[in-house]
């Protein structure tokens, strides 16, 4: 019987962000952009569409 539920809500408990943004280099580097890890800053906690759309802006 299942008694509880974890959600990790990211951040809270792993800080993946790092990844999140290497895989992110990765996808524009495919289409010849090239982004710096202080593209992503103003974007991080907003959400993944939001966090792509910024950066590629």
């Amino acid at each position: 019987m299942i008694q509880g539920i974890l959600f990790d809500m990211d951040g809270v408990l792993v800080d993946s962000e790092e990844y999140i943004f290497e895989a992110a280099r990765m996808m524009f580097a495919e289409h010849g952009i090239t982004v710096k890890p202080e593209d992503a800053l103003p974007f991080v906690g907003t959400g993944e569409n939001r966090y792509i759309s910024g950066i590629g802006e």
